[in-house]
This record gives C-alpha cells, structure tokens and sequence, in this order.
C-alpha cells in the first residue's frame, strides 16, 4: 500500500490520515482537514511529515502548494531584475558567454542556425544555464521578441550567488528536473542509472567546488536502515530525496528488480522529490545502508545550509539532461 506524506507546510486541503502529535500536544486529529490555521500552530511545518489519505491527483495539489509559498521567495528576485527591450540577442550561438537569465516576464525566442526552434514565456524559466553547467559553448541563439525582465548573474560565481541568495540554486536544481523530465521519464532513468555521485571534487571548468563528502558525511539529516527496508514505494508521494551513504539498495518497478544501486554519494528518488510526482519505483535496501536526507518541498532551507551539496545535485541532474539530449540526437539523426 502506498504511503503517501507530506510536510505540513504543503498539506493545505488534504485530510491526515491518522492523529500526529507535537510535543504532547495534537496537532492533527484522524480524518481531520488541514488548514492554514493548523499550520500556522505548528513548529517548523517543513519539517513536520503528515500522513495523508489517498485521493485522486494528490501530486498535483501538492504541487499547487509548493508553488504558492514559492512565489513569496520569487518576488525578492523581482526587485533585483534587469529589464531587456524586444528584439535584443542576449546570447549567441557558439560564444562561450558566462552569463545566466531567469525569465521573470515576457517572452523570448530559441534560434538555432538562424531558424526558431523554440519559444520561453514561462516565468522562472532558466536560460543559459546548460552551457556554464556543462562547460560547453552556447548552442543556441537567445533573442527577446518581447520587452523582457530578467534575473542575470555570472555563472562562475554561481556558488557565492547561490550563498547570497539561495533560492537561484533551489530554482535551478527543479528547472533542470523538470527539462529532464520532458525529455526522459523517471523509469528509463533509474533503469540507465549510471550511479554518477554527488562525491567527486572535480571542478567543472571554470566552476570551482569544493569536495562534498566530508559535508554529507557529517550533515544531521541522516537516516539508517536495515536490511530489506523500504525506502519509498512505487506510486508513493512523497518529496523526499536520498544521497547513499552506505550499503547498497534494489530498484524494482511492478514487482521486476530493475537496478541495482551501490555507489556511495548516488542520489535516489530526486526526480519525484524536486517535481512531486508519485514514485515510479520501489527502493529496497539490500543490506544495512545509511543515507543523506533532503527535503525536495524545502530546497531553499537546505540550499542555505549546504550550497556545494546542492551545488553537486545540479551539476549532476545538468550531466544526465546533456547526456540525454545527446542520445535523443542522435536516434533522431539516425539513417534507417
């Protein structure tokens, strides 16, 4: 039976499944609907995990709230934005630029060979952020069709940026989630699962990031379990992210073991924690294993305590969306 929780910050409309307690105190009675009222009563509700009943579409109302409370964060973007008439290039094919825009309003046209591919109107939407994160030049043309507003900073710095002002790396690691998750589905990503580890102190060209392991290893958000423990099931939602620390885990989707993870710093269960969709797998340990928690309904938190964690969670989802855009290239050029 899926399990489905939640933080309490996001469980707006949703009715508990059973009585939750804080403190000696309830919070939560059993079949009780959750509030604002409620919340407001209740000590740190992002951390605060409820179990909540079934309902259809249960994903998509916890989405809607996540999106509520982000836009709060948003609006201190808004006030540090730079605005761009129609018309303008503000990034050109080939150029190995270092700048990175967040769409705050307007629209902007994706030319490749002088020939529109695609269109951006969605606000909080990345550009420019592949090139910097895989140290390549720009493949495309960005052009505004519209008076733009714009969110810019220097991508090498992207790390003191992030310290400054979380939110842009809390943004950035769902941008490059939900581009991966139009291109690839959840499923052929754990069964292609390449192990790439958060725990490598390579830097990525002109992006310089310390060693995280040591900061992982240390973080207070750990958890053990034993052997054939559950981490998540498949249709579960949850927003909870796990980095392996120790031991090794199963993948298993209707009830055929698809992978096998034992790397430690591997991330498991990201996508579905950043974009808050039910699992598409079960994870099972197969051994005594220790992980890293992060909560993907409260990115901007943990941002501010661990960037280079964070920091590593992109540049590792930028790797699987480059890879991925690569192999879909690829069969699309294919001679058959």
């Amino acid at each position: 039976m899926a399990s489905n929780h939640v933080p309490l910050k996001y469980a707006t409309g949703l009715r508990a499944l059973r009585e939750h307690r804080q403190l000696h105190n309830v919070i939560l009675k059993a079949g009780e609907v959750i509030t604002d009222a409620i919340i407001a009563k209740c000590k740190n509700p992002e951390k605060f995990i409820v179990v909540v009943r079934p309902q259809p579409k249960l994903h998509l109302i916890v989405q809607n709230n996540i999106k509520i409370y982000e836009r709060e964060d948003a609006k201190r973007l808004s006030r540090m934005s730079k605005n761009v008439d129609a018309n303008i290039e503000i990034l050109k094919e080939g150029q190995t630029c270092n700048d990175i825009y967040i769409l705050l309003s307007g629209k902007v046209e994706i030319l490749k060979d002088n020939h529109q591919i695609a269109v951006i109107e969605d606000s909080g939407t990345f550009i420019g952020e592949m090139a910097i994160l895989t140290n390549k030049p720009r493949t495309a043309t960005v052009r505004t069709i519209t008076n733009c507003k714009f969110y810019t900073f220097q991508g090498n710095a992207i790390l003191d940026q992030a310290k400054k002002q979380p939110i842009v790396l809390a943004k950035l690691c769902k941008s490059l989630a939900q581009k991966l998750s139009s291109i690839n589905t959840e499923f052929t990503n754990l069964q292609n699962q390449t192990q790439d580890t958060i725990f490598n102190d390579k830097s990525n060209g002109n992006l310089q990031l310390p060693d995280t392991t040591a900061e992982v290893k240390s973080s207070s958000n750990q958890k053990s379990l034993p052997a054939n423990s559950t981490l998540f099931m498949q249709n579960d939602t949850s927003l909870e992210m796990y980095i392996l620390l120790k031991g090794s885990v199963s993948v298993i989707i209707d009830k055929t073991k698809v992978a096998e993870i034992n790397t430690a710093g591997t991330l498991i269960g990201e996508m579905s924690g950043l974009l808050c969709q039910p699992r598409s797998a079960t994870v099972i340990t197969k051994e005594p294993s220790v992980f890293c928690v992060v909560d993907g309904g409260d990115l901007l938190k943990f941002g501010t305590q661990h960037p280079n964690i964070l920091m590593k969670m992109c540049l590792n989802l930028a790797k699987r969306l480059n890879d991925t855009n690569e192999k879909f290239l690829n069969l699309k050029n294919m001679d058959y």
